[in-house]
């Protein structure tokens, strides 16, 4: 019996934020068993897919090919040919200077079945993000996108730029446009266009780091010299660049700038790399640590057997708290089998993981530690021979337990997850590397010992002096410091937001 084919999704992500792909295009790259990507595709879309997803880097930058485009046709259609879902994700949108057409008709070609699933243009949200809209009523009535390498000298340029420069209500998106960005100028002011024309180079459209030029096209060029425009950058040419000092809204937020490490597990860092980035920070979703859900089958049964036992149920973590609730769905029971229990919760993160599983804790110390946790708990209560179940992952001290057994409690421990040291990208490990961060921030002691381990002791060290570091609490700050790194900050709350109060103070 032929092996099924397996579907191929060419995907836009569309440029700098990740927040800009489509709903469809998310769902897709979600279900995918391989993803095959460009160099300009956001890498937070990378790192939050699971780790049974195998990446390939396509990347393509300027000079520099990791894979030609025949050898990524092939690779596409092999992973098809072995019955697997391939995301052949792409910055922008697949069909606007992306080459998906290409790769669509030799998909066709070799019988694999395909779906394009648009994407932002680059050009677009470079227009929304710098503030210059590419249509405007009574001033541009249209838009022409154009690949700038066609300015380059051929025998039969593709560009008709003495056409360009004759339009008057137009606006012109060039992209892939600065090392010809002098012949580009050149040519449209041979042809007659007005050297007073607006311009403006954008760099790194729709990310932190974006740059925007305004100039004329007489001096664009040199304008862009000056500020050090490299790739990836393009440019528009049209009278509604004027509009940028009345529409810029991208570029001017409070930590626009400043590149902020984020250690935390992928699949816990979305909301923290959220409220960074709304603030304009540059996050490098820098992932240390996997978590994998991990329980004893057999030990959750002789725990539920004698579950009215219980008088406490301790959570020290949003991870335990998911976890646990996950354990008891695949044992098909649920939290009424503790019915005697009372509910404590480290911290007002791990409280309101509890919230969303419509449980509310009795009781929270007033330092979101798991040392107070557990001596508040027994200081306020009469835990003497009550019994106790702590639920917890691996690894993780002792803490809780010695402390409520020295005050007479019965304590059980279950293990309902595991944290593992996670893989960031090589390309984003490369970056952080070589051009540093502002502020590295760590939420938990094995993100902080994962770090050490995935850069080496000498680069980590070598890190912490060019960059500022944050760490959540004092238990995380005693570890980094056991590691031989500084501690610059420590978040008054120990909690995500007040990580991101810690940042605001930091920086704004």
């Amino acid at each position: 019996m032929m092996k099924r084919k397996g579907t191929v999704y060419l995907i836009g992500a569309g440029p700098g934020d990740a927040g800009l792909i489509t709903i469809r295009g998310l769902h897709c790259l979600h279900r995918s068993d391989a993803v095959i990507y460009d160099h300009l595709v956001p890498y937070q879309l990378l790192t939050e897919l699971e780790p049974r997803v195998e990446l390939i880097d396509a990347g393509k930058q300027s000079g520099k090919h990791t894979l030609s485009q025949d050898e990524i046709n092939k690779l596409i259609v092999s992973f098809a040919n072995a019955g697997k879902t391939v995301a052949r994700l792409k910055g922008g949108d697949p069909l606007i200077f992306g080459r998906g057409g290409e790769e669509a008709m030799f998909l066709k070609e070799n019988g694999i079945p395909y779906e394009i699933i648009p994407g932002i243009t680059a050009a677009i949200a470079a227009g929304a993000y710098a503030g210059i809209p590419l249509t405007h009523r009574g001033l541009i009535t249209q838009t022409l996108f154009v690949t700038a390498h066609e300015a380059s000298e051929k025998d039969e340029p593709q560009v008709d730029w003495e056409l360009l420069a004759r339009l008057k209500t137009a606006s012109i998106a060039g992209y892939m446009g600065v090392k010809t960005l002098p012949i580009v100028t050149s040519k449209l002011l041979d042809a007659g266009m007005n050297p007073e024309t607006p311009a403006a180079v954008i760099r790194y459209a729709a990310t932190p780091m974006q740059t925007c030029i305004t100039g004329k096209l007489k001096n664009i060029t040199d304008l862009s010299k000056q500020h050090g425009i490299t790739p990836p950058a393009l440019f528009i040419i049209g009278e509604s660049v004027t509009l940028r000092s009345s529409i810029e809204w991208f570029e001017n937020k409070p930590l626009s700038g400043r590149r902020i490490v984020v250690t935390r597990a992928a699949e816990q860092a979305g909301e923290f790399i959220s409220k960074l980035s709304s603030l304009g920070a540059y996050v490098i979703g820098f992932p240390t640590i996997r978590i994998e859900f991990n329980f004893d089958n057999q030990k959750l049964e002789e725990i539920l057997e004698r579950s009215v036992d219980y008088q406490w149920l301790i959570f020290t973590s949003e991870n335990g708290v998911k976890c646990f609730f996950r354990a008891l769905m695949d044992a098909k029971a649920d939290i009424r089998s503790f019915q005697n229990a009372k509910i404590a919760a480290v911290g007002s993160g791990t409280a309101k993981a509890l919230q969303s599983h419509y449980m509310n804790a009795d009781f929270i110390p007033s330092k979101f530690l798991t040392e107070s946790l557990a001596t508040e708990l027994a200081q306020q209560y009469n835990i003497k021979d009550k019994h106790v179940l702590r639920i917890k992952g691996i690894p993780s001290p002792t803490t809780v337990e010695d402390i409520l057994t020295e005050n007479s409690a019965s304590v059980d421990t279950l293990i309902v997850y595991e944290t593992r040291q996670a893989n960031p990208l090589p390309r984003v490990t490369d970056d952080l590397i070589s051009n540093g961060a502002d502020l590295i921030t760590f939420t938990s002691s094995s993100t902080a010992r994962n770090f050490v381990k995935i850069v080496g002791k000498e680069t980590a060290q070598k890190l912490a002096v060019s960059s500022k570091i944050l760490a959540i609490g004092p238990v995380t700050s005693k570890t980094l410091r056991d590691l031989g790194l500084p501690v610059h900050f420590e978040a008054e709350t120990h909690t995500i937001e007040g990580m991101i109060e810690e940042i605001n103070r930091i920086f704004v």
